[in-house]
C-alpha cells in the first residue's frame, strides 16, 4: 500500500497498526492511520504516506491525513479498507 511504503525503511517495527482510505468527495480522500507500538517514526511516515497517495491519485485530488486512536467498525463488526462516505458538514 502506497501509504505504508515510507515505513518500509523501519523493518521489524510496527509503525502503523491499521489504516483506511475514504473518498469523501470527487476531489477529496481521507487517509486514516492508526499508530502501532513503535511511535517514533509514525508522524513522518504517515505524512509521507499521505503525500505518496496524493501523487498516485488523479491531479487535483487532495489527501487529508487523520490519525485516530482506532478505526470504527462497520456493519457486522467489519471495517472496509476503502470506502466512500459523505463529506462532513462545513462549519
Amino acid at each position: 500500500m502506497a501509504a505504508k511504503s515510507p515505513c518500509f525503511a523501519y523493518p521489524g517495527l510496527q509503525v502503523f497498526r491499521d489504516y483506511q482510505i475514504a473518498q469523501t468527495a470527487p476531489d477529496r480522500v481521507v487517509l486514516r492511520v492508526v499508530a502501532g507500538r513503535d511511535r517514533e517514526p509514525f508522524a513522518d511516515c504517515a505524512k509521507q504516506g499521505a503525500a505518496n497517495l496524493e501523487r498516485l491519485l488523479a491531479p487535483g485530488v487532495r489527501v487529508d491525513l487523520e490519525t485516530p486512536r482506532r478505526l470504527p467498525a462497520g456493519a457486522g463488526g467489519k471495517r472496509k479498507i476503502f470506502s466512500r462516505e459523505p463529506a462532513p458538514p462545513r462549519a
